[in-house]
C-alpha cells in the first residue's frame, strides 16, 4: 500500500504550506482483486495492469464504499503507473477510458466534461452560506452539483459550512467559488447530505468549474485554490472534449 498526497502545493511557490491536498492509499495489484477493501484511514484505491500502458482503477471511501469519480484517487494511481509508461497511458475507471500523462511537473488525467446550466440563485443560498451569492449553475442529475458564485471580495475561508440540513434544500453537492488572487479561481466543496461535510481537495469538481468559468470569460487553463482547512492546489485544462485535471503528487512516509 502506497501512501500518497494529491493536489499538494508546488515546491517553488509559497503555496506549499497552504496546500496539503488529499491523502490516498493506493494498492498496486498484479491482477484484478477478488475482494473489496476493508475500512481505512483515508480514500483507498485498487489498481492493476491491463494491456500495455493501461490499468484499471477502483476507488473507495475510507469506509469502503465505491466512489464513481474520485479525482485525487485517479491522479494518485496515474502517478504510480506513469513512471513505468514513460509519461503517457490510459486508466479504466469502470467502462470509462481516461487518458493520463505527466507534463509540466504535474500528473494529469482527462475526465469527461460536465455541462453546466445557469439557474436562478436559490432563495436559501445566502442564508446558508452567510454571504451574498451573485451567480448559480447546476451540473449533472438532480443529485449532481450546484455551483454558487460569490464576489471576489468574499473570503471563502469565512463561508459557513452547511450542515446536513442542506438536504432540505437540495440533493446536490455544493461548490462555492469566486475569482481569486494568486490563482485564477478559488472554491470549496461541501456534501454533508452524503457524509462529506467538506472535502479538502476535490479534483472532480473542476469538471464543473472549468466550463462554468469558461462561460464567465476565463481561459481554458485554470489554476484553482481549494480553500479548505488543509487546502489544495489544482489545475484544469479544457482540451479535446475533456476536462484535464492536474496537480502535484507526493509520496508520504508510512507510519511506524
Amino acid at each position: 500500500m502506497v501512501h500518497l498526497q494529491a493536489f499538494v502545493g508546488a515546491r517553488d511557490t509559497l503555496a506549499t504550506a497552504r496546500a496539503r491536498g488529499n491523502p490516498c492509499l493506493v494498492a498496486r495489484l498484479s491482477q484484478a482483486p477478488t475482494s473489496l477493501p476493508g475500512t481505512a484511514s483515508a480514500t483507498q484505491c485498487l489498481t492493476w495492469p491491463l494491456a500495455s500502458r493501461s490499468a484499471a482503477v477502483a476507488c473507495f471511501t475510507a469506509g469502503a464504499h465505491r466512489i464513481q469519480c474520485c479525482g485525487h484517487g485517479l491522479l494518485s494511481c496515474a502517478h504510480l503507473w506513469l513512471t513505468d509508461w514513460d509519461g503517457q497511458g490510459t486508466l479504466f475507471n469502470g467502462e470509462a477510458a481516461l487518458p493520463c500523462e505527466f507534463r509540466a511537473d504535474r500528473t494529469w488525467v482527462g475526465l469527461p466534461q460536465l455541462r453546466t446550466r445557469p439557474c436562478e440563485v436559490p432563495v436559501w443560498a445566502s442564508a446558508v452560506l452567510g454571504c451574498a451569492v451573485s451567480g448559480s449553475a447546476v451540473a449533472g442529475a438532480d443529485d449532481g452539483y450546484l455551483v454558487l458564485e460569490v464576489a471576489d471580495t468574499v473570503s471563502l475561508q469565512a463561508v459557513l459550512p452547511p450542515t446536513e440540513s442542506l438536504a432540505r434544500h437540495t440533493a446536490r453537492a455544493l461548490i462555492v467559488t469566486c475569482q481569486g488572487s494568486g490563482e485564477d479561481i478559488h472554491y470549496r466543496y461541501f456534501a454533508p447530505q452524503y457524509g462529506v461535510p467538506e472535502d479538502s481537495a476535490t479534483g472532480s469538481a473542476l469538471r464543473v468549474l472549468a466550463p462554468y468559468w469558461q462561460h464567465r470569460g476565463l481561459p481554458n487553463c485554470l489554476a484553482a485554490r481549494q480553500d479548505s482547512q488543509a487546502g489544495g492546489l489544482l489545475f484544469s485544462e479544457l482540451r479535446d472534449g475533456r476536462c484535464w485535471i492536474g496537480g502535484r503528487i507526493e509520496e508520504q512516509p508510512r507510519a511506524a
